[in-house]
């Protein structure tokens, strides 16, 4: 299982720097630690929000509150950890009959014309003990085309390190339809 700190030194590795950070909350004093205080969180969410990670998913019964609006019948508050919604299920729906519904997200709430809503959505995950190791890898190189800006300042090696993210993208996706999810 990688550590945030791992998934850091992943990254200055990709940039051919010395791999020896030891901490990033707080940084050890040193300012390659600093840079990746700042980039690695930011690195981790966009890479979530980039595909529908199964280990980053969640479902849940949602809230109903106050409906203010005529174009839909239901309006629900939003989990706070939800960085994305995936689909709206009528209740009872199973994985293999998944009876989507139509819906929009307006800030906090999502409304829908499904009674009893329930909510498939990619949560905001930040234990690493969690991430599989594909999501590492991709999350590391993003970090490291953004370091690359900050450390080497070399625009063909950030364009190089985006370029390796996409690829891990590419093959994680590849990896969930051979496991047949």
């Amino acid at each position: 299982m990688a550590s945030s700190i791992d998934i850091c030194n992943l990254s200055l590795a990709h940039l051919g720097e010395d791999p020896t950070i030891s901490s990033i909350d707080p940084p050890e004093g040193s300012a390659h630690a600093e840079k990746c205080k700042r980039f690695y969180p930011i690195a981790r969410d966009v890479a979530l929000e980039m595909r529908n990670w199964s280990f980053a998913m969640k479902r849940v019964t949602l809230a109903e509150v106050t409906n203010d609006s005529d174009a839909w019948a239901y309006k629900y508050a939003i989990p706070a950890d939800c960085m994305r919604p995936v689909s709206i299920l009528s209740p009872g729906a199973t994985d293999e009959v998944r009876n989507t519904e139509d819906f929009t997200r307006e800030g906090d709430y999502l409304y829908t014309n499904t009674e009893g809503a329930v909510l498939v959505y990619l949560y905001k995950i930040t234990d690493t003990t969690k991430f599989p190791p594909m999501f590492v890898n991709a999350v590391s190189w993003l970090l490291a085309s953004y370091l690359a800006g900050a450390i080497c300042e070399d625009k063909e090696v950030k364009t190089w390190c985006l370029e390796m993210f996409n690829r891990e993208l590419s093959l994680s996706a590849q990896s969930v339809a051979n496991a047949g999810q």
